[in-house]
This record gives structure tokens, C-alpha cells and sequence, in this order.
């Protein structure tokens, strides 16, 4: 499997601005450009469920569709409430924002990592226990995925019995081996070696990526 280098990849733009010689020309292109976005967003989407639907697994009668959506848009909310991020300003922050998408992202965990649902819930606890601990480290576009990615490693290693090797992990999160590990590390040196979640926190976070993920695809 062919990794994907979350630290080096070149961002590339993916539209550019609709310019017309008169206002109602530059209008209608307007118009006929935003209809275009999101007919391809919605394809996205529906590709995104299909997808997800696959999945049969759940938590206490949460589906993993709810789960991954949930854990994607609340994810995508925080990199949007952080807004452009400039330079790194922690080991998590890449110089570089990667090619691929938050949401894909996580249903490319999700599919290859083999592990339980409940270390995508415990991975999002970990990463808000760091956010709201550290101020110097933000999840933004620079930071998602090289915080997730030591996150649900962490979770991973911690909570299910049957863990892979962290070169396992390495190639399907993009990064080399050596750098997943340091990236581990330090998320566990920032919360403190505390990886337990008591159960009221942890049916918080699965509760509220219910909801998100229900709103994300209706």
C-alpha cells in the first residue's frame, strides 16, 4: 500500500475565480460556477454515505456511519473555526496542508486501521483534552491529520487487544514510521500519560458525533 506523505504533499488549487466582461455576465458565471459546487459536493457526499454504509458496525446503538461522519464534520468544524494557519507553531503542524480531505481522511482510517469503533471516539476525546489543555496546539488545517493520525494510533495501542505494528499505521496515515512514533509520543506526554476515558466522557463524545454525523448527511 502506498503511503501518503501528510508533512510534504504540494496543496494544488482546485477552482479558481469566474471572471466576466459585463455584471450580468459575471453574475450568471457566478451563479452557474456555485451550482456546479455543489451538485459536486452533493455527489461527494452521497459517494461519502455509500461508502460508510459499508460499515455495519456500532456502540450502544450508534452506527459507525454516525461515528466516522460525526468524528469528519467535527473535525472539519474545528480546521473552519481555526481559519488559515500560516506556520507551524507545534510538532503537529505540517509546513504543508495535505491533498486529501478531512472526511476522506478519516474513512481512510477507518477502513484500513482494523480496529474498533470506540478508538475513533477515544481519539477524538484525546485530541480535545490536548486542544483545551495546550493553547499552542490547534486543530487546524495544518495539524488534523497528523493529530488524528497519533491519536487513534494511541487509542488504537491502548484499547484493543490485537494492535498492529506502528509501521503498519505509519503507511496507512502517510507519514514515516520514525514520525508517527515521535508525533505519539508527544500526544502522550501532553495528556499527561492519562489515556483512561471514564464512561460519562466517553457517552458524551460518542452522543455529540451522533449528532453531528446525523446533520452532516441530512
Amino acid at each position: 500500500m502506498a503511503a501518503m506523505a501528510i508533512c510534504s504533499f504540494r496543496q494544488f488549487p482546485v477552482e479558481i475565480g469566474v471572471r466576466g466582461c459585463g455584471g450580468e455576465v459575471a453574475e450568471g458565471g457566478r451563479r452557474a460556477a456555485d451550482r456546479r459546487k455543489a451538485a459536486a459536493e452533493q455527489g461527494r457526499r452521497q459517494q461519502q454515505r455509500r461508502e460508510l454504509e459499508k460499515d455495519r458496525d456500532e456502540i450502544a446503538g450508534v452506527s459507525a456511519q454516525a461515528v466516522i461522519a460525526g468524528l469528519a464534520a467535527s473535525l472539519e468544524h474545528l480546521v473552519d473555526s481555526a481559519g488559515p494557519q500560516r506556520y507551524a507553531c507545534s510538532r503537529f503542524h505540517a509546513y504543508e496542508a495535505p491533498p486529501i480531505g478531512v472526511f476522506d481522511y478519516v474513512v481512510r482510517l477507518r477502513k484500513y486501521y482494523r480496529c474498533s469503533l470506540e478508538c475513533f471516539v477515544l481519539a477524538l476525546v484525546y485530541m480535545l483534552r490536548v486542544t483545551e489543555r495546550h493553547s499552542e496546539v490547534q486543530v487546524g488545517e495544518l495539524s488534523c491529520h497528523r493529530l488524528l493520525a497519533a491519536s487513534l494510533t494511541l487509542a488504537v495501542k491502548f484499547h484493543d487487544d490485537s494492535a498492529g505494528s506502528s509501521r503498519f499505521y505509519a503507511g496507512i496515515c502517510g507519514l514515516p514510521a520514525r514520525e508517527l512514533g515521535t508525533l505519539e509520543r508527544e500526544m502522550l506526554g501532553l495528556l499527561g500519560g492519562e489515556l483512561m476515558v471514564q464512561s460519562e466522557e466517553f457517552d458524551a463524545c460518542l452522543t455529540s458525533l451522533r449528532r453531528a454525523g446525523c446533520a452532516y448527511f441530512a
